[in-house]
């Protein structure tokens, strides 16, 4: 697993890609840094961080889309899958390569509000858990790009896959604002839910018998709750995109609020995007 992370971090800086993510993501916070907190003399540095998600959902793309889907194009995957490396250990350090080029600029920029302190009082735990709240949201970002740079073998339709889902997820609590209440709207959305998981499941993979019985199963769950609780179902749709909305546990860290529930969600969604690749990348080994 180390091999395969020293290979990828390094990979990042023979090629142009680290020093682009690092040069456009400095830049991009020190220009929020100079026009919220110096222009104006605000010395709260969270609110300066909250746009950085803007250039993440453009920036961790580049990064993850050359993970699987390069190696897959010049067909030297298969080098990696005839090693005697584990495939769960290749998934891994692949993500830990990119989440330290991820960690390492963020970290750079712990010296604007370092300057800021200099001139003024800064709330540290808040720019603390700031800093928390988005390496972990890094981290989730990161998961993703990488389980969809597994499916395909285009960096380019891999990075722009990856830019339009982080982008949905930004567009979560509105989507909440305006969901429907009635239960059977609720009913429909989580059906539809456990057929995408099913999909999700078969494309992932390519076993049909475990999508069916993914399906039967969740679908049995869906059932059993129904006749034991109807009003349980009652605004599904608006409390489950709400408990999934990314941008409101980050704004929980950068008002400095620390819930172990945001963190464990952050830890197990990454966990989980990390668990699809492994399965990608073990049905591409076998194919």
């Amino acid at each position: 697993m180390s091999a395969v992370f020293k290979k990828e971090f390094a990979g990042y800086f023979r090629a142009a890609t680290g020093y682009i993510y690092f040069g456009v993501y400095i830049l991009f916070s020190g220009i929020c840094f100079w026009l919220i907190n110096i222009s104006n003399g605000i010395t709260d540095y969270a609110g300066a961080m909250s746009n950085n998600v803007l250039v993440m959902l453009l920036l961790v793309p580049v990064v993850t889309m050359r993970l699987f889907a390069e190696e897959a194009r010049q067909k030297t995957d298969q080098l990696l899958f005839t090693s005697p490396i584990k495939p769960w250990k290749i998934v891994i350090g692949k993500f830990f390569a990119a989440y330290a080029l991820y960690s390492a600029a963020l970290i750079f920029t712990v010296i604007f509000p370092i300057i800021i302190s200099f001139y003024g009082n800064i709330a540290v735990a808040s720019v603390f858990s700031s800093y928390l709240g988005y390496w972990l949201l890094g981290a989730c970002y990161i998961s993703v790009g990488m389980f969809i740079s597994s499916l395909t073998q285009s960096q380019v339709a891999s990075a722009i896959i990856s830019v339009i889902t982080l982008l949905s997820f930004l567009l979560i609590d509105a989507m909440a604002a305006s969901a429907p209440i009635s239960r059977v709207a609720s009913i429909t959305f989580v059906v539809v839910l456990i057929a995408g998981f099913a999909v999700l499941m078969y494309f992932a993979s390519k076993n049909i018998l475990a999508a069916v019985i993914s399906l039967l199963v969740l679908g049995a769950s869906v059932v059993g709750a129904y006749f034991m609780k109807p009003t349980l179902f009652d605004g599904a749709i608006y409390k489950a995109l709400t408990w999934v909305s990314i941008n409101t546990r980050v704004y929980n860290f950068g008002n400095g609020i620390l819930h172990l529930t945001d963190i464990v969600f952050f830890v197990t969604f990454s966990a989980l995007f990390v668990v699809f690749t492994i399965i990608a990348v073990l049905r591409r080994r076998w194919k």
